[in-house]
C-alpha cells in the first residue's frame, strides 16, 4: 500500500488528472484492478470464495480507490506514510467482517 501512496504521490499532477472529471476510465480501472490483486488479494480465500467475500472485496477497493481520490483532491494533507496506515485500517475492518 506505501508502494501505491508513494508513485500517487510522486506522480500526483498526472494521477489528479487522469482520475478527475474528465479522465480515463481505463487508467481508473486498471488503479482498482492493482488495489485488488497487489494490496487485497489476501482478503479472498485461495480455494472456495463465498458471495459475502466477493462483495467484500468490491466494497474494500472502492474504499481504497475513494481514499486516493480524497487524498489528491485534498492536495495530500497526510503523508504517504499515514495514507497507507489509514487505508490498511480499514482493509483489516473489511477482512474482519468478511471472516466466516
Amino acid at each position: 500500500m506505501r508502494a501505491l501512496f508513494s508513485y500517487l504521490d510522486e506522480n500526483d499532477g498526472i494521477c489528479s488528472v487522469l482520475l478527475g472529471t474528465n479522465g480515463d476510465t481505463a487508467f481508473v480501472h486498471r488503479l482498482k484492478g492493482v488495489i485488488e490483486e497487489s494490496c487485497l488479494g489476501y482478503l479472498r480465500p485461495r480455494e472456495k470464495e463465498t458471495q459475502l467475500q466477493r462483495y467484500m472485496v468490491a466494497f474494500a477497493v472502492q474504499g481504497c480507490f475513494g481514499n486516493i481520490d480524497l487524498w489528491l483532491q485534498n492536495g495530500k494533507p497526510e503523508t504517504v506514510d499515514e495514507m497507507a496506515d489509514i487505508t490498511w485500517q480499514a482493509v483489516r475492518a473489511v477482512r474482519a467482517a468478511a471472516a466466516p
